[in-house]
């Protein structure tokens, strides 16, 4: 068993995709669903309460934006509530809105390389996407999968064991400096990532960026088997942006 959870904002296409593929290349493995919708407009609501009434996923609605710092710890608090009164799965995979699956049951194939390699190789956080632009440390073969190892990667896809998550806590509303991480200005991102993994350029110069047990701290690995194409690119709308 695994929770998935997805942050998203005004991009109802790319979430069906996102959702549908997922769906379809990840039939080996028992997973919950969970979407948090930061007050699209784009009929992204209505076609979330379409899943939650066939029973596919767990719908939250914001009545207003907030931005995905909100959204994403609020379905993190919901999983670990759901995980006192229910059975507690083992893991929780954090996507964003705009990732196609490309490999089938990629999801149970990363962990189990995971479970096989943790040890050895230190590993944190691992992933189906890779961040080109997030340099290869080395690589591993594993089951003829090319594993990529590396230090660092971005937050569009973050997988881990439930007890690393809480190593982590909750990712503050705000930085350091008093603005609001989550809804990013031009070419600095919105630092969600840069708190998560702790590996980024900002926390190396300022360590109080990211969470005390990081991936910084732990010394540990990101793990990524390619198996997600990113659809961001397509479009400049984001999950992460403020409404002009």
């Amino acid at each position: 068993m695994i929770d998935v959870i997805i942050t998203t904002y005004n991009r109802v296409d790319f979430l069906k995709r996102t959702i549908e593929s997922f769906i379809d290349k990840n039939k080996m493995i028992p997973y919950r669903l969970f979407v948090a919708d930061d007050f699209s407009n784009d009929g992204t609501a209505e076609y979330l309460c379409g899943l939650r009434n066939q029973g596919i996923a767990n719908i939250l609605l914001s009545p207003k934006r907030n931005g995905v710092v909100y959204g994403f710890n609020s379905l993190w608090n919901w999983v670990d509530y759901l995980d006192t009164w229910q059975e507690e799965s083992d893991y929780m995979c954090y996507f964003q809105d705009d990732l196609v699956s490309v490999k089938n049951e990629w999801l149970l194939k990363a962990i189990e390389a995971y479970e096989f390699l943790r040890n050895k190789e230190k590993i944190g956080f691992f992933s189906g996407c890779d961040a080109p632009e997030h340099p290869i440390d080395h690589e591993v073969i594993w089951n003829d999968d090319i594993l990529l190892m590396k230090k660092s990667t971005s937050a569009t896809n973050l997988i881990a064991e439930k007890k690393f998550w809480r190593s982590i806590g909750f990712v503050p509303r705000l930085n350091p400096d008093g603005t609001e991480r989550g809804f990013p200005h031009k070419n600095k991102g919105s630092h969600i990532d840069v708190y998560l993994t702790g590996y980024y350029s900002l926390a190396r110069s300022n360590p109080s960026c990211s969470a005390e047990n990081c991936l910084r701290e732990q010394n540990k690995m990101v793990m990524v088997l390619p198996s997600l194409e990113h659809l961001g690119h397509e479009d400049k709308v984001s999950t992460w942006r403020k409404s002009k």
